[in-house]
């Protein structure tokens, strides 16, 4: 309607200019030319459609513009694709860099900087893993992560904190399981889908720039090779009060140009930047006081809220929900083994108790473990090859260094925190330890049959959760032996290997999981590798305990 009245109301205004007249006057007089001219229009310009059967159907009448616009040269009717919306950034804190020349300001051209979105919601906060240094490390202290206290989406240092450039073996927490790992090793382990680095404020005193980007950097690329499929988003170093302790050797002014190289990598490496900086600055060019703790460092609650809420609004558009996958695959390493030596009883590689392949967890994962053993194992404290060495904690045994399976009801092994004498229930009660792994049977093989034997083991795992219901228990083999042991006859790795069938089921059952370390030793005879076994035919070697412990943090337990 606009375009077509537009369209009339120009020829009209052309006519009236070229007549001299109002357009509400008509002329009285038509010459004779021109009374036929305007017969002929109006003969032209009524159309009568006719159906096949002759009766009218349609009329169109054109109007004295329809007929001025027909002279003209056909057009073909304009198209136009509309290009998508691309959202505009968030240029929130734009006055206050202008108002502030200290401040470097934002590039709000940079294709890294996230703009804002619809709020994501709680669901999108749940997925993200937050690499951080102690500012975010209050979102822990003041729970507000799904969790609370306990989460496990906050990733720093035992204290609480990290420092970039200082990241090189530095461990890390792992809140899964609260054991210390590297930040490669916890990548690789965990695999989050979306990690934001939000670390640098204590970088920003002691690094230039180019020590700066180079440590970012390299964090970076060890996120991306430990898991390739994980988003990373940079975040920025928030502001601080000038109440804080170190004003001077940091300041706005150098946490806003620092984050100018950060929002640099981040364009550099193809990555998304959130400038949460703005969203908590006030007028004055430093952290609002009503954001901000008395240090004038740490965010009060509502600061972290109010950077919580800015993530939420600029969202990575990703779909960060966990999807179904399917199970990893078991280790079949031993298979043809089993096919080899028919006296030997097979894995049921079917068994959903059965641990599979994993990355390799890190000494943190086996620091994280109490071995409840018997003598091959009580070997990993004489060859100190546990965190403690020697005086390592989690080897718990009898005095003697063993214990034999269908005799533990009062038996008492030695706790080694403060070496007393006490019963697995009462070191179980007192210490709470977060993974047991039950690793012995070997004494129990030629002493028991199948009944006895499953009944002593079902027995023991009732006393552990009733002592300590929190504590995962795992189940590992009984570990192969040499025909140069002394009692060959009385054990063999055929009665070995039967009896590592009764522990599997029994995981099975009981919802436990099962290593399948027998495996990892047996040479293509179906005993040990020599190489893996003292003199003696039954203790194992350190290569063997080695080997044992590659492959327990190679088939780790990953709640």
């Amino acid at each position: 309607m606009v375009d077509f009245y537009c369209k009339k109301k120009t020829v009209q205004d052309e006519v009236n200019m070229r007549t001299n007249h109002s357009p509400r006057r008509v002329p009285r007089i038509l010459s004779a030319a021109a009374l036929i001219a305007a017969l002929l229009l109006l003969f032209s310009s009524c159309r009568i459609l006719r159906s096949a059967d002759g009766e009218q159907t349609e009329t169109d009448v054109r109007s004295e513009t329809d007929v001025q616009t027909e002279t003209a040269a056909p057009t073909e009717p304009e198209t136009t694709e509309t290009e998508p919306t691309v959202p505009a950034v968030d240029r929130t804190g734009e006055e206050i860099y202008r108002a502030h020349g200290e401040l470097t300001p934002v590039n709000y051209d940079s294709p890294a900087l996230l703009p804002r979105t619809a709020d994501a919601g709680q669901g999108y906060i749940d997925g993200i893993t937050f690499l951080c240094d102690s500012p975010f490390y209050w979102l822990k202290l003041f729970g507000l992560l799904s969790g609370g206290y306990d989460t496990t989406q906050v990733w720093t240092g035992p204290e609480g904190t990290m420092t970039l450039g200082f990241l090189d073996g530095f461990e890390i927490l792992d809140p899964v399981d609260g054991a210390l790992r590297t930040i490669p090793e916890t990548v690789a382990l965990r695999r989050p889908p979306v990690i934001m680095i939000t670390v640098g404020i204590n970088g920003v005193a002691l690094w230039y720039e180019a020590e700066f980007r180079e440590a970012y950097v390299r964090l970076i690329d060890w996120i991306r090779t430990a898991s390739p499929d994980t988003e990373i988003i940079l975040q920025s170093i928030l502001p601080i009060a000038p109440s804080y302790a170190h004003w001077g050797e940091i300041t706005n002014a150098s946490i806003t140009e620092a984050n100018a190289w950060i929002l640099e990598i981040a364009e550099d490496q193809g990555l998304h930047y959130l400038d949460t900086f703005s969203a908590l600055l006030g007028e004055d060019g430093n952290i609002r006081s009503d954001l901000v703790q008395n240090d004038g460092l740490h965010e009060n609650e509502e600061g972290l809220k109010t950077a919580l809420e800015y993530i939420r609004t600029h969202a990575l558009t990703v779909n960060t929900a966990k999807t179904e996958t399917a199970p990893p695959a078991a280790d079949r390493s031993g298979e043809e083994i089993y096919e080899s030596h028919g006296e030997l009883t097979p894995v049921n590689y079917d068994s959903p108790a059965l641990l599979p392949l994993t990355a390799d967890a890190g000494q943190g994962y086996i620091d994280g473990i109490t071995f409840l053993c018997d003598s091959p194992f009580y070997a990993l404290k004489v060859f100190e090859m546990l965190s403690g060495g020697y005086g390592t904690t989690q080897i718990w045994t009898g005095p003697e260094g063993t214990m034999t399976l269908g005799y533990l009801d009062g038996f008492e092994i030695l706790d080694p925190y403060d070496n007393s004498l006490r019963t697995i229930p009462e070191a179980l009660a007192l210490h709470k330890p977060p993974v047991l792994m039950i690793t012995l049977g070997i004494n129990g093989v030629a002493l028991w049959g199948e009944a006895d034997f499953r009944a002593a083991y079902v027995k023991l795992i009732g006393d552990i959760r009733a002592a300590s219901p929190d504590t995962v228990i795992l189940t590992q083999s009984i570990l192969p032996i040499s025909p140069e042991y002394v009692n060959w006859g009385m054990f063999t790795n055929a009665l070995i290997t039967e009896a590592n069938s009764w522990i599997l089921e029994i995981s099975e059952q009981y919802g436990l999981h099962y290593l399948d370390t027998y495996s990892a030793l047996a040479g293509e005879d179906g005993n040990i590798r020599p190489e893996f076994v003292q003199i003696d035919g039954l203790h194992i070697r350190p290569e063997g305990l080695e080997a044992a412990l590659s492959y327990i943090r190679t088939h780790a337990y990953l709640p």
